[in-house]
């Protein structure tokens, strides 16, 4: 994905992202993450 801001360099609210998983694909559940 690419976002080019424009020449008036107001700030761009509202933006969002989707992308769709290929068949057969999905997230892992968490797997006990930690940090130290």
């Amino acid at each position: 994905m690419t976002v080019t801001n424009t020449s008036e360099l107001a700030a761009k609210n509202d933006f969002g992202f989707t992308d769709s998983l290929p068949a057969g694909v999905s997230v892992a559940s968490d797997a006990n993450a930690s940090t130290t």
